[in-house]
């Protein structure tokens, strides 16, 4: 049989059924339990584990019975429970979007004893989430430490451009995750893995032969269903695996975990079905900048003058009062930040017209960035969008033109000949400063002219606290606090300011570190210029600020300090260590002493640094008349640290802990 073109043959109902893969069989038996799994009390090579996954196994096979191509996607999980901390695994949702099906839903739970549990199909709920998107959610009943839970589902997708995403890895330790795919070889994809290799990857070419309805013609030439025949076709069957795979635990100064689970994703590239011109499916850096500046929610935004004339003529009397370009882009920038709400939602694309956005004074986080685009273009200012991932989003594979990678977009401009990033979606951010959760790194600028990947450079935090404090013989501190806060750290403090006029964050942080302290007299300078640093000024009283005991008194330099417990906990670290920018946190303590007493010893100056040189820290103590003065600084420059340097890390942040706890010894005189 002979098909002619594509089109005739997706219209062709194929009667096909996969069976998987490499004449394995499956690793888990559904019910079946292994008598040491529901005797086991802790996990060997992890006693600190909560929950083990005892088996993950899913199964991946192309259908073209029914109506149109789709997938179909079983998954077997089965869990351990050791400790009460694991409980939250015994509720589970499963999650339908647009073209998926779920169907199947069984689920059981195994008791110490090895007594079954079904969970019955009328506990199954099934609820709306959002438009396009259904949760099916469950409760194992009688959990117990030591039970052993387990589910199974069938997911029916047409969407077939992406397949389901699988992890081999987790936030608990993996005993045994497998996935096995058939797929046609009309299909090909791309593989992206990352993590650890696998233990088992195995493959295999099968020669098919699929039913497929006959095609016949009636006697005026119509088509029309006549029989059955067969072609043959090649099924690539694949079979991946892990083993006693660690479970990765989440710690400080990281994206998100998903950059570092050990996975595995499918994107399609291509399909070429028989006598049939190979089709492009996963496009290239170009073409995508093309379509995207064709987008009605994109490049019409910014390019049709319709879609944002009206705000053109709302603040062309403000921007035009400007002298020059630097001047009109900030004035947009200025007047947007402030008019405009965020919407708390991230996309590339806007969620309405522009102009209709303007109206409401809210949008996504798209619609607010291309509003800024189409008025600076509008002014001729040089701007260009640029597409990113925020952190917890994950990072950006610049290989592939994956547009799922991306759901965030900012504007990159000239600014007196300086390209320089904006980021609405605060009034209390200055240009050059993205929002924290954005600086993932790099970002594409997706102009068709002249699209490309681009390193992203990030503003730092800085922190100042400087304190004039008298002592007393009781040990209490009485003076002033002042602080600066620049950078990020400004826009937090901005954002802190609006939220309580009445400084009721400097209470907090004072409180957290002396329950007991009295504090009055909180003023503020600078608050209303995003460009400068905001200044802050406070009285207070601090009973215990420093211990007591005969005839000394004992005084940590600790006050108001970076870091209060050290931010790297784990033994062992197996991802980078990623900040999302540059910090610098200075304290400078001038103390008086209380009459009668004199310094019977001061800490030791420190001159900290890790081996580049990336994170610094020096601390200085000296008397000036009847003041004592320490002075710490703690410098953080470099933003990524890979997993061998994870322990010098560790230790580098005991030592300032430590020094940080070297207290002033006053001696009464005698």
């Amino acid at each position: 049989m002979m098909l002619n073109n594509k089109k005739h043959f997706i219209a062709l109902v194929i009667l096909f059924f996969c069976t998987l893969a490499l004449a394995q069989k499956a690793p888990m038996k559904w019910g079946k339990i292994n008598d040491a799994d529901l005797q086991m009390t802790s996990f060997a090579a992890d006693t600190s584990a909560a929950a083990l996954v005892l088996g993950n196994f899913g199964e991946l096979e192309f259908d073209y019975a029914g109506s149109g191509i789709k997938y179909r996607f079983n998954h077997h999980r089965r869990i351990k429970l050791l400790k009460r901390s694991s409980f939250d695994y015994a509720d589970v949702t499963i999650y339908e979007s647009g073209s998926e099906k779920i169907e199947s839903i069984k689920a059981q739970i195994f008791l110490p004893d090895g007594t079954k549990v079904k969970v019955d199909k009328k506990d199954i709920f099934e609820e709306k989430v959002t438009k396009g998107l259904k949760a099916y959610t469950f409760t194992f009943p009688k959990v117990q430490e030591g039970a052993i839970i387990e589910y199974t589902y069938e997911k029916i997708s047409g969407y077939l451009v992406s397949l389901e995403e699988w992890y081999f890895q987790e936030e608990i330790p993996v005993r045994h995750s497998e996935i096995r795919t058939a797929i046609p070889e009309w299909y090909n994809y791309v593989m992206i893995t990352q993590g650890r290799a696998m233990d088992v990857n195995e493959s295999e070419r099968r020669n098919k032969y699929i039913t497929i309805p006959g095609v016949g013609y009636t006697s005026t030439g119509q088509r029309k269903r006549q029989g059955f025949e067969n072609i043959s076709a090649i099924v690539n069957y694949h079979r991946y695996a892990m083993l006693d795979v660690p479970a990765l635990k989440e710690e400080r100064f990281i994206t998100t975990m998903d950059d570092y689970l050990a996975k595995a994703q499918w994107q399609l590239a291509t399909i070429h079905y028989p006598y049939s011109a190979v089709e492009q499916v996963l496009s290239t850096w170009p073409a995508v900048a093309k379509e995207l500046y064709e987008h009605p929610f994109f490049g019409e935004q910014f390019l049709k003058k319709k879609n944002y004339k009206s705000i053109v003529k709302a603040l062309e009397d403000k921007v035009e009062a400007g002298n020059n370009q630097a001047e009109k882009a900030t004035i947009i920038y200025t007047t947007l930040a402030n008019e405009m709400e965020w919407s708390g939602s991230y996309s590339f694309l806007a969620n309405d017209q522009l102009k209709d956005c303007y109206e409401l004074k809210k949008g996504n986080s798209a619609s607010l960035n291309l509003m800024l685009l189409a008025l600076l273009k509008h002014w001729n200012i040089e701007a260009y969008p640029l597409l990113l991932s925020t952190r917890g989003h994950g990072k950006m594979q610049p290989l592939y033109p994956i547009m799922s990678q991306f759901n965030h977009v900012a504007v990159l401009a000239n600014i007196n000949n300086e390209m320089m990033v904006m980021d609405l979606g605060s009034p209390f951010r200055a240009i050059g400063f993205m929002r924290e959760a954005c600086n993932n790194g790099q970002a594409w600028l997706a102009d068709p002219a002249t699209q490309q990947w681009v390193t992203l450079q990030t503003p730092g935090a800085k922190q100042v606290v400087s304190a004039k404090l008298q002592l007393d013989e009781e040990g209490t501190l009485t003076g002033k606090i002042q602080q600066l806060y620049d950078g990020y750290n400004g826009v937090w403090a901005r954002g802190k300011i609006d939220d309580d006029p009445e400084g009721g964050f400097l209470k907090e942080e004072l409180i957290e570190r002396y329950p007991e302290v009295n504090i009055e007299n909180i003023s503020f300078k600078n608050r209303e210029n995003i460009y400068k640093a905001v200044s802050t000024s406070m009285e207070c009283t601090i009973p215990g600020g420093a211990e007591s005991v005969g005839d000394f008194i004992y005084l940590t330099p600790d006050i108001l300090p970076a870091f209060t417990e050290n931010p790297f906990k784990l033994e062992e670290r197996t991802y980078p260590v990623d900040i999302a920018h540059g910090m610098q946190h200075q304290v400078v303590l001038t103390v008086e002493i209380p009459e009668g007493y004199a310094i019977d010893g001061m800490p030791e100056p420190m001159n900290l640094a890790t081996e580049d040189r990336g994170i610094t820290y020096t601390l200085s103590a000296k008397q000036i008349g009847k003041n004592v003065q320490i002075i710490s600084k703690l410098k953080i420059e470099k933003l990524k640290f890979e997993p061998e340097e994870y322990t010098g890390l560790k230790n580098f942040f005991n030592m300032v802990l430590e020094k940080q706890e070297e207290p002033i010894v006053l001696k009464q005189k005698t």
